[in-house]
C-alpha cells in the first residue's frame, strides 16, 4: 500500500487504485479565509453533524454556527467542491458531515477507520496526522493498552515517519470497509493538541 500527493481535485481519483490507501490534495486556502477561520476557532466553539443528500444538499444546518458574510460564502463554496468530489468517488446517496472546533486530541491513538472512504479537511489549526504503510507495525494495533504514548510508539516505532496535513489540504483515507482493503486501512490520528491551548476546525465526510 502506498499514498499519492495530487495538485488538483480530479487527482483524488487516485484513492480508488488498489495499491493506494491515502490521497492528499496539496492546496492552500485564500489568506482572508484562513484568517477568518483562525479567528473563529479561537473564540467560537461549535460542533455540527448533519446528513447531506447527494442530489440536493442543504448547507444551512452545517454552516449555521458561522457568521454570515463573504467568508462564509467562500467556505460554503469550498465545502461544496469537496462534497461533489466525495460523492463522485463514493457514489453514495447521502453523506454524513461534521464541522467542528476541536480542542482535544479526540482520536489520539493511531488507528484505522471502519468505513469505506473518509474525507478530512483541517480548515484551521494543526492537520490530521497519518503514517505511510511501510512505517506501521500493524501487529501492535489491537494490543491491550493503558498508556497512549506507549501504544503509539509500538504502532509507529519511528516517529519521524509520521506525516501531517497542512490547513486547507484535503485528506482522503481508505478505511477497513473499502472493498478489498480490510487489512490495509489507512493509519492516522487526530493532531495532539490537548493541553497546548490549540484549536482546530475540522470537516469530515463519511458515507451515510
Amino acid at each position: 500500500m502506498s499514498y499519492t500527493m495530487v495538485e488538483t481535485p480530479d487527482g483524488l481519483d487516485g484513492i480508488l487504485d488498489a495499491g493506494i490507501n491515502v490521497a492528499i490534495w496539496r492546496r492552500s486556502l485564500s489568506k482572508p479565509l484562513r484568517a477568518w477561520l483562525q479567528d473563529i476557532a479561537s473564540v467560537q466553539p461549535f460542533s455540527v453533524q448533519t446528513v447531506l443528500d447527494a442530489r440536493a444538499p442543504q448547507w444551512e444546518p452545517l454552516l449555521a454556527p458561522l457568521p454570515e458574510g463573504a467568508r462564509r460564502v467562500e467556505l460554503q463554496q469550498d465545502i461544496r467542491l469537496l462534497f461533489e468530489r466525495f460523492v463522485g468517488l463514493t457514489h453514495t446517496s447521502a453523506v454524513r458531515a461534521s464541522l467542528a472546533v476541536v480542542t482535544t486530541n479526540n482520536c489520539g491513538k493511531f488507528h484505522v477507520d471502519y468505513v469505506g472512504l473518509r474525507l478530512l479537511c483541517t480548515y484551521a489549526g494543526q492537520g490530521t496526522e497519518w503514517v505511510p504503510e511501510h512505517a506501521v507495525n500493524r501487529s501492535a494495533m489491537d494490543r491491550p493498552w493503558d498508556d497512549l504514548a506507549t501504544i503509539n510508539r509500538a504502532i509507529v516505532p519511528d516517529a519521524r515517519r509520521v506525516r501531517r496535513t497542512q490547513p486547507g489540504q484535503v485528506l482522503l483515507l481508505k478505511g477497513a470497509k473499502f472493498p478489498g482493503n480490510a487489512a490495509h486501512g489507512a493509519v492516522h490520528r487526530s493532531a495532539p493538541i490537548e493541553h497546548r491551548g490549540s484549536r482546530r476546525i475540522v470537516l469530515v465526510f463519511n458515507e451515510a
